[in-house]
């Protein structure tokens, strides 16, 4: 039976694509903070946390908002740290909740591959902030991107798309080579990616591969046990 791991999936391509047309208006951002924030939370609740994981996100989320709406598009310096870190604190949170679900299920069904896609999404959200803060530390950390926007937080700008883009490139092997980095961080951080990227299909993947036809398995003896077929 699903727990609205469609919902959260879902929720979590709208947030990639909605990201470079909401970000062009002030409310619009404020829709993606709100968004990203209830898509955070939604990964925590349906994904077995801890009461005090629980109050994490909470923490972080209301943090990411109250400072989304006091900044309102002006583009504060401190504004966007704090809501780059909230960001980043909500993705490991994240991650590491659903992690902890995926690897701890006794069989795999739709809500587990539904999270298991939920995961490799946040997995490219997480690089994409990764990205993001180098990019704003150092411009030139990357080359092909668009020009920054100061004003901006968060992936609610073009560069900020572009460096989700490379994220979601990199994880996935592709390297179409439109955007390289630079910056020894940045092809460090890229070439981690793509470890993970392959590591995820080989481990996780595998994993859940596995235990579904060992369950699989398991049925049909039963099956043939109640029988009688030995």
């Amino acid at each position: 039976m699903l727990r609205n791991f469609a919902l959260t999936t879902l929720a979590l391509l709208a947030f990639l694509l909605a990201a470079p047309w909401l970000g062009a208006t002030e409310w619009g951002q404020l829709a993606l903070s709100l968004l990203w924030v209830l898509v955070m939370a939604s990964v925590v609740a349906l994904a077995r946390p801890r009461r005090w994981e629980r109050l994490e996100a909470l923490v972080a989320g209301a943090a990411i908002t109250a400072v989304q709406l006091i900044d309102m598009g002006v583009g504060h310096p401190v504004a966007q740290t704090v809501q780059l870190l909230g960001a980043l604190w909500l993705l490991v949170l994240a991650l590491r909740v659903l992690l902890r679900y995926l690897w701890n299920a006794d069989e795999v069904g739709g809500d587990e591959i539904l999270a298991a896609v939920s995961l490799m999404l946040l997995l490219a959200l997480l690089w994409g902030a990764l990205y993001d803060g180098l990019a704003r530390y150092d411009p030139e950390a990357f080359a092909g991107l668009s020009p920054p926007s100061s004003e901006a937080a968060f992936f609610q700008d073009e560069r900020s798309s572009d460096l989700l883009y490379f994220s979601l490139v990199t994880l996935t092997t592709l390297g179409y080579g439109d955007i390289t980095p630079v910056h020894p961080l940045a092809r460090n951080l890229a070439t981690l990616e793509a470890l993970c990227g392959q590591l995820y299909v080989a481990i996780l993947v595998a994993r859940l591969v596995t235990l579904h036809l060992s369950h699989r398995d398991a049925q049909r003896r039963a099956e043939r046990s109640a029988r009688g077929d030995g």
